[in-house]
């Protein structure tokens, strides 16, 4: 699920995603426009990074129909409806390491995405990846997120559109 968020998907498209939705051949997760929360379709690329943990479920055992995130461990035939589940669950770990509540599990998409625009990934691919419509949605974004003054974050937002 964890994994699911830093690629930068939105708590309710992971509980609707089946398994049909993923393709392992070319390493995508596609979001139909129905279950997308901008009701547009997306096509997610799976990085090399993380492929490992899709790779130790058998995906070919389960029905095409059924939904990967269920509150029984496996994929099911019938769809979490507990957004709060895995929140629930990620508190465990919270409290495990010592994180204050400010830290969240949707936080991740946020840490990952600051992360790549850091290492300065090309403009283009941070909006494919974090799904923003513009530029200047992205750039907002960025001044949100990226916790720094603002004449080190025009350095970066120069960076990636140079």
């Amino acid at each position: 699920f964890g994994i699911h968020i830093m690629l930068a998907f939105r708590k309710t498209e992971i509980l609707r995603l089946q398994i049909v939705d993923y393709d392992f051949k070319n390493w995508t997760i596609l979001i139909p426009d129905s279950k997308s929360k901008n009701h547009q379709t997306n096509l997610i690329n799976i990085h090399s990074s993380f492929r490992k943990y899709f790779e130790v479920i058998d995906w070919t055992k389960y029905p095409k129909d059924h939904y990967v995130f269920h509150s029984g461990g496996q994929p099911s035939k019938e769809q979490q409806t507990n957004r709060d589940y895995y929140t629930d669950k990620f508190s465990k770990v919270r409290q495990h390491f010592g994180f204050s509540s400010h830290h969240t599990l949707y936080g991740l998409k946020h840490t990952m995405m600051c992360h790549l625009a850091e290492q300065g990934m090309e403009l283009r691919k941070l909006m494919t990846y974090g799904r923003f419509n513009s530029v200047d949605a992205l750039q907002q974004y960025l001044k949100h997120y990226l916790n720094r003054p603002l004449e080190d974050l025009s350095n970066t937002i120069d960076k990636l559109l140079g």
